[in-house]
């Protein structure tokens, strides 16, 4: 499964990790606006927008993907024209991956291939509109989406018993939602862009309801509700009960003492032996965010509360860090949670 560059990965992070712990984060100063300000102009190197500046100074294209429309808003259109030019020539000689290494080597972790990248470039490129690198890209673009609908989807759900890369990057899971989401993106992104696909997104979101059990369930071998699964369909405007995936989001704890926990318990894959409760019980502000979005469409206040409570978070530590437990910033024995995340771009803009 894994590659020399998934060690020298492995070994950077771990590096970053060991020397943030000795030496500490980097502080900023102001208030949480104004420090998530800072860290956004942190993120972009000139090239491509990282995902922090600290341990993933690589480019992630799905946490790219995900702030794209943030960071068009708080007026990087041009710096996220640049990154997506940078991504998509270094992709077409590869094919669409979860990264592109420091030294411009694009890769997947897991080594799998990643639905949610190929969905979530298309979602950045919609958004950028720049007609003249979807043309430049069209036939490249176009592979992709046919191989999408080859790979991931058979009958209009996400194919059984394979593992694929998504946003739970540890978890092995059996046609997650999660997937079946990021093929209702990528119907839609495929169809504003000029791109055929196999399904519809009609077609799509019907399937959706294979997930549903008064809430939305992780994958399509378990009953078990998850954060992910019951935050992007309400996130992509196509979900059954914003109000019953509330009340288990609630009742399962998984918005304490901070939105969102992933929560329930799939397989893993071996790595996850450093970094334990990594993704079950560990706060993630990337799906935070994501779910603050979708709260702000149904339930306005609550979404007022859930800012206000990351506002007081990222004060506390003067900057926003990649992983909560408790409250506090992430760590185990082999890793402590990055800090200065992209995703402060979401914030911004909720």
């Amino acid at each position: 499964m894994y590659r020399p560059i998934h060690v020298l990965q492995g070994l950077r992070y771990f590096s970053e990790s060991l020397k943030q712990k000795f030496l500490g984060s980097k502080k900023y100063k102001g208030s949480a606006d104004e420090i998530c300000a800072k860290i956004v102009k942190d993120c972009w190197n000139g090239v491509y927008f990282q995902a922090s500046p600290h341990h993933y100074r690589e480019f992630w294209t799905r946490d790219f993907g995900y702030c794209a429309g943030s960071l068009v808003k708080l007026g990087y259109l041009k710096e996220v024209k640049k990154t997506l030019a940078f991504a998509l020539e270094k992709f077409s000689k590869t094919g669409i991956k979860t990264t592109i290494s420091r030294d411009g080597i694009p890769f997947s972790f897991p080594n799998v291939y990643s639905p949610d990248s190929v969905a979530l470039l298309l979602h950045a490129l919609r958004i950028a509109n720049d007609k003249a690198l979807v043309k430049r890209y069209k036939s490249f673009l176009q592979r992709e989406v046919d191989a999408f609908s080859h790979l991931v989807l058979e009958d209009g759900r996400v194919r059984r018993n394979i593992h694929f890369s998504g946003m739970r990057d540890y978890a092995l899971r059996d046609s997650s939602c999660y997937d079946h989401c990021m093929a209702v993106l990528l119907a839609r992104e495929a169809k504003k862009l000029g791109f055929k696909f196999a399904y519809t997104e009609k077609e799509l979101v019907k399937k959706l309801d294979d997930y549903w059990r008064g809430y939305y369930c992780d994958d399509r071998s378990s009953s078990e509700p998850s954060g992910d699964a019951n935050a992007l369909p309400y996130w992509l405007g196509v979900g059954r009960n914003f109000d019953k995936s509330l009340r288990t989001i609630r009742k399962k704890g998984l918005d304490v003492p901070l939105p969102l926990k992933y929560g329930s318990k799939p397989k893993m894959i071996k790595s996850e032996v450093f970094v334990p409760n990594w993704e079950t019980q560990a706060t993630w502000p990337f799906l935070g965010f994501i779910w603050l979005q979708a709260v702000r469409k149904y339930k306005p206040a609550l979404a007022k509360k859930y800012r206000a409570d990351y506002a007081k978070i990222i004060e506390k530590y003067s900057t926003l860090y990649e992983v909560y437990m408790n409250g506090r910033p992430y760590r185990s024995l082999f890793y402590h949670a990055d800090e200065g995340m992209l995703w402060s771009a979401m914030f911004l803009t909720i």
